[in-house]
């Protein structure tokens, strides 16, 4: 770039990552902690194996004894015990790729929609060499102990009846050794697992700023080609929320750019008129944007908190009403009332926006994320394409379904309702991740306890 436009300013990249990195970013520590689990849960079974290993030599003590009283070395002991404990690793390698085979394809099956780039995960041949790995890892560090244990074996003890007792009264430390090491693994895991479920259960109890009862949500888009100007937009969808609104059992209706709980919308930088501009408008932090009809919060429930809502009196001109959230408030005004304020949009820098109402904070971005600081104005500054429409009736799923889809017909024949769902189900599936994630933990806790 510096080549292409010599002289001018320097670009700034200040976050720069691969597509891979930027595709997995929020599931990789879910990631990392799964990983460690099912480390943990392989360190008990190899502790298991090598405590049984190492009680069967115990046991074969006088066999062992003779065998190093007539010279073997410890490179045939080594071998011998190597073997048998990989005969019972390649046993366990076969049983728990079988297992494996089938539980990807069945957390696949339930969460795939949570999990990205699912259709690149699979149990294959890097996996299947993996575990081929580790069993002989396995395998060789459960040949240690009763290694160790042959070692501690003297020749001229081999006919001595005590040969037994005494390597047992030797093994006995190192047994209570990987007892305790696989209870305290265990308890560790199931802690762990036991605090993931817990939060989860906390995310449930987490207020999302709305009332999520009775509310159908369904998105709708304006094609561009036939609803050329935002003019066009703005009379089809003030003929849409009109029809919507009429239908028999409906409470209410409204629409917004983007949904709570859906992630981040459009992000930009807002400052107070009676303060001087930022040096630098990129590095002031973004706020959440979005575009809502007046009757949006009151069909969402979410409460006012000063001042007055939207109206479909506020039509753009010289100053224009502007909603911001409690977050705001306090960055921005901590200690005054912010209605009243005029305020600059670095989108519209040229326009005076007025603060006219502060509402309740709503978790746009996630019941496990913190509210984020946001201000919303009226669809008539700006008709985005794409809108998600909110119903608020008492009327079953199907009917109100069937009902809109009647009512945007009347309006648009050629217009389609898609991805219509209860709000419920939304938050619902909003935890999909978390709630994966404790499912998956919960039972590395459990088959470590087992």
């Amino acid at each position: 770039m510096r080549r292409q436009y010599p002289g001018q300013a320097e670009p700034e990249f200040t976050n720069v990552k691969s597509v891979i990195a930027f595709a997995t970013d929020q599931i990789r520590p879910s990631l990392i902690l799964l990983l460690i689990a099912a480390g943990v849960l392989f360190c008990i079974a190899a502790a298991n194996v090598a405590s049984v290993l190492l009680a069967r030599s115990v046991a074969r003590a006088r066999d062992t004894a003779v065998r190093v009283a007539l010279g073997a070395g410890l490179w045939q002991l080594g071998t011998q015990y190597f073997l048998e404990g990989l005969l019972v690793s390649l046993a366990g390698t076969a049983a728990g790729s079988l297992l494996s085979y089938i539980l990807v394809r069945v957390v696949l099956s339930l969460a795939a929609d949570e999990i990205p780039r699912a259709e690149s995960i699979a149990f294959n041949w890097q996996v299947l060499g993996f575990a081929l790995c580790l069993a002989v890892g396995c395998a060789l560090f459960c040949s240690l102990a009763p290694l160790w244990q042959a070692c501690r074996i003297a020749p001229n003890e081999v006919l001595s009846e005590g040969v037994r007792a005494s390597a047992g009264a030797r093994s006995r430390k190192l047994l209570r050794i990987f007892v305790i090491a696989e209870v305290a693994l265990a308890v560790a895991l199931l802690s762990v697992g036991g605090v993931i479920v817990e939060h989860l259960r906390h995310l449930y109890q987490v207020s999302s700023g709305f009332d999520p009862n009775g509310l159908l949500i369904t998105h709708l888009y304006a094609p561009e080609q036939k609803y050329k100007s935002d003019a066009d937009k703005q009379t089809y969808q003030t003929r849409l929320l009109r029809a919507i609104r009429s239908l028999p059992g409906v409470e209410n209706a409204g629409f917004t750019s983007l949904l709570p709980l859906e992630g981040w919308g459009n992000n930009t930088v807002i400052r107070r008129e009676d303060q001087p501009p930022p040096k630098d408008w990129l590095q002031t932090e973004s706020i959440e944007m979005r575009f809502v009809s007046p009757s949006y919060f009151e069909t969402m429930h979410i409460p006012l908190m000063a001042g007055r809502l939207l109206t479909d009196a506020d039509k753009e001109g010289p100053v224009m009403p502007l909603i911001i959230n409690e977050t705001l408030a306090k960055l921005n005004w901590p200690h005054e009332n912010p209605v009243g304020s005029y305020v600059r949009i670095f989108a519209w820098n040229d326009k005076r926006f007025q603060v006219v109402g502060v509402v309740g904070d709503t978790r746009n971005t996630g019941l496990y994320r913190p509210p984020r600081p946001e201000f919303d104005l009226s669809y008539r500054m700006v008709s985005p394409s794409d809108m998600t429409w909110a119903v608020r009736s008492s009327l079953p799923i199907s009917v109100l379904t069937a009902e809109i889809r009647r009512a945007v017909r009347s309006v648009d024949p050629d217009q389609p309702i898609f991805d219509t769902r209860p709000m419920r189900e939304i938050i619902t599936n909003s935890l999909a991740r978390q709630r994966l994630q404790s499912l998956m933990t919960g039972f590395f806790a459990a088959s470590a306890l087992l």
